[in-house]
């Protein structure tokens, strides 16, 4: 294996054990506690007419597209 791949695949083990392993939780909130929701069911809107379609990269998707971080390149995480 090339030393670079090598060396990615440890700091994204590294980042995992770190996160199963020890106390990394923020003590600082970031005041979503304190937001209380309004029930608005919208019972006028047909569900028919809703279009969650969405374009992306040149193509279109029917739900909107969600990216996030991933743990990908290191055989352990399998």
């Amino acid at each position: 294996m090339h030393e670079s791949n090598s060396m990615t695949e440890n700091r994204k083990w590294d980042h995992i054990e770190i996160c199963l392993k020890k106390e990394i939780e923020s003590t600082v909130s970031n005041g979503l506690e304190d937001v209380k929701l309004i029930h608005n069911p919208l019972p006028e809107i047909d569900l028919e007419e809703i279009d969650t379609r969405v374009e992306f990269l040149g193509r279109e998707f029917s739900l909107p597209v969600v990216i996030s971080g991933m743990t990908g390149g290191n055989p352990r995480t399998k």
